[in-house]
């Protein structure tokens, strides 16, 4: 999802709460593709938001499910 990017542009420069807004709707985006990796980038950038948000126990499931999808995927050791 192009909303990826441009969320870690948001967070990169401190807009933490815009960042939140566009990686969500990139993760909601990236499930509905055809590509399973983007969701898992979406979610890892997710998390990094939330967590600089204070939200850690929501960052913590995000980056749960990114970990998991991400092994089945093969792209974790």
């Amino acid at each position: 999802s192009a909303a990826r990017p441009l969320g870690l542009c948001r967070l990169a420069v401190g807009d933490v709460a815009g960042a939140i807004g566009l990686l969500s709707r990139a993760v909601v985006e990236d499930d509905g593709l055809p590509t399973p990796p983007g969701a898992v980038w979406s979610r890892t950038g997710l998390a990094a938001a939330l967590r600089r948000a204070g939200e850690r126990d929501q960052a913590r499931d995000v980056a749960d499910r990114a970990r998991a999808d991400a092994s089945r995927l093969g792209m974790a050791e």
